[in-house]
């Protein structure tokens, strides 16, 4: 091969969930935010989530902001080596005030069954789950269900608008990156 790079591969590293007593909890309580355990998603299709809350500014409830991570099996933090970009953002954001609410891409979670539908499209991928996040939120009686955002990153970002038009009463729309 003439000392000439022929490929090159990335492989992902072990990554840290946010159950209780990890780094994350203690993360979040110190900074006295209220971390929520959830699930969302379609039946048999059911993706931990995590809803980052945080206090309470007199009687006003908090704006929440969707999180959407961008293509590929990416978990609830979108950690890529050591980094975990949604675990920070869900972190500063609710120490300025403003709820956070992680999921698991079904890519992720369902991988194997995911990999077996021959149509599996971006519908599939990010749409129906987002839908069924902001659905969740909307039941909520903790969190300003009028204030409530998606911001997507990457692919993520990109299929917002499609997410945006199923989703009457969505507050608004963050692009990370987006195409």
């Amino acid at each position: 091969h003439d000392n000439q790079i022929v490929g090159l591969w990335f492989f992902p590293t072990v990554t840290k969930s946010d159950k209780k007593g990890s780094q994350a909890d203690y993360a979040f309580e110190a900074a006295g935010l209220t971390l929520h355990d959830l699930e969302i998603g379609l039946p048999g299709w059911e993706l931990p989530a995590s809803l980052v809350i945080p206090k309470k500014s007199g009687t006003r409830l908090p704006p929440i902001v969707i999180l959407i991570p961008g293509s590929g099996p990416q978990d609830r933090n979108a950690t890529v080596g050591p980094n975990q970009p949604f675990f920070h953002l869900a972190l500063e954001l609710g120490t300025r005030g403003i709820g956070t609410l992680r999921f698991e891409k079904r890519t992720l979670r369902h991988r194997k069954k995911s990999g077996l539908l021959s149509n599996f499209t971006v519908e599939h991928e990010f749409i129906e789950d987002s839908i069924s996040a902001f659905e969740s939120l909307r039941k909520r009686s903790d969190i300003n269900i009028d204030a409530i955002f998606f911001a997507g990153h990457s692919l993520g970002g990109t299929v917002l608008p499609r997410i945006a038009e199923k989703t009457p009463g969505v507050a608004g729309l963050i692009m990370l990156a987006a195409a």
